[in-house]
């Protein structure tokens, strides 16, 4: 695959995921949209960027998140 493909994919992902994420019901929480977003590919500066919040909010939701995951 050619670079331009890729980068082509990439846009095409994440579009996909913002749309996604717009058509969501507004009562899913900051945690479960970073973790959509994230799991798409998007990297935290991409997610901070979207949901207007830091980086450093983003880490910490992906961490908690994870930690769920391990205790649940």
């Amino acid at each position: 695959m050619s670079d331009i493909e890729e980068i082509f994919q990439e846009i095409n992902s994440k579009l996909s995921v913002l749309i996604s994420l717009s058509l969501m019901e507004k009562d899913v929480s900051l945690r479960q949209r970073i973790i959509v977003m994230a799991n798409a590919g998007l990297k935290n500066v991409e997610i901070a960027k979207i949901l207007g919040i830091s980086q450093v909010h983003v880490a910490k939701e992906k961490s908690l998140a994870k930690k769920g995951e391990k205790n649940g």
